[in-house]
């Protein structure tokens, strides 16, 4: 079955402060390695997979915690996501939202 053809869906990581990370058993390390497998999975699915791998979303001043953003980073990540999108639907992974076209 072709996915990207009958599902609109994409994996999208959650950004965390870069603290966060470091609560892993392995730190930085491990969670890249869960990256990989996540991406690994939805790429053999025919899914889109955005990985949060912007350095303007981890700003000190977008976190009201290690795990949580303030306003001003939903917003900036908000606007981040849906341009990421936007370009999924322009490489044919995604149907348009608006108008439900490839």
């Amino acid at each position: 079955m072709d996915y990207r053809r009958s599902v609109d869906m994409a994996v999208v990581e959650m950004p965390t402060h870069t603290v966060f990370k470091s609560f892993y058993g392995g730190g930085v390390k491990d969670h890249e390695e869960t990256m990989k497998v996540i991406r690994t999975l939805t790429e053999s699915r025919g899914l889109p997979f955005i990985p949060a791998d912007d350095p303007g979303l981890y700003a000190d001043e977008l976190w009201l915690q290690s795990n949580h953003m303030n306003a001003l980073g939903a917003e900036r990540f908000s606007i981040w996501l849906g341009n990421k999108i936007g370009e999924s639907v322009q490489k044919g992974f995604m149907k348009d939202p608006v108008t439900r076209l490839p």
